[in-house]
């Protein structure tokens, strides 16, 4: 699925934290109901729209780790 661009195992409520980017609501609606729903181990979906990213960075700020990761 390539709308997917990040998926994460958590814990608590949820399962899976899944990334998905589409340019609209209609291809979210169309994702959402014609690939992940349609997946028989999926039970249950929570979404939550981004409004507005404030931040998006890829890098990891792991400077401050020595060479041996201390």
């Amino acid at each position: 699925m390539p709308e997917v661009v990040g998926c994460h195992p958590v814990a608590g409520e949820a399962d899976y934290f899944l990334e998905v980017v589409v340019p609209d609501m209609e291809r979210y609606r169309k994702f959402l109901v014609g690939k992940l729903l349609e997946l028989p181990i999926v039970r249950d979906v929570r979404s939550n729209i981004v409004i507005q990213s404030l931040k998006a960075d890829t890098s990891l700020p792991l400077g401050h780790f020595g060479p041996d990761g201390t």
